[in-house]
């Protein structure tokens, strides 16, 4: 799958949660927050493989600062496509508040959540 044709999963699990419920409501919201942790961790190890450690970071184009903050992930959807989702994670420079973000599919985030499942259910 592309990953412009990613489906949009949270709009999936909203139409999961009609009907449910508080106690599967709960645990719903329970796997999408540690599934946004999980994003957000790898979102944590790419910047690090790829912009350096916080020390040795590339400097915020805007302010020279290196010291970043990675945000929750954020859907978007692409104009003219409202049932594709495209998902990012906002890196924000703590000094000057320029904000960057990353697509989660290009640097295989989906595909390393893909993985730790398929591990889970082996």
């Amino acid at each position: 799958m592309a990953p412009e044709d990613k489906p949009d999963f949270e709009g999936m699990l909203k139409s999961l949660l009609k009907g449910r419920s508080p106690e599967e409501e709960e645990k719903a919201e329970a796997a999408r927050q540690e599934a946004e942790q999980f994003m957000i961790r790898e979102g944590i190890k790419w910047l690090e493989e790829k912009w350096g450690a916080e020390s040795e970071s590339s400097p915020c184009p805007y302010c020279g600062h290196n010291t970043y903050a990675i945000q929750a992930p954020v859907n978007v959807h692409p104009l003219g496509r409202p049932n594709r989702v495209r998902t990012y994670f906002p890196v924000t420079c703590t000094n000057c508040g320029q904000t960057t973000f990353v697509d989660l599919a290009v640097v295989g985030v989906f595909e390393a959540m893909r993985n730790k499942n398929q591990d889970e259910g082996e």
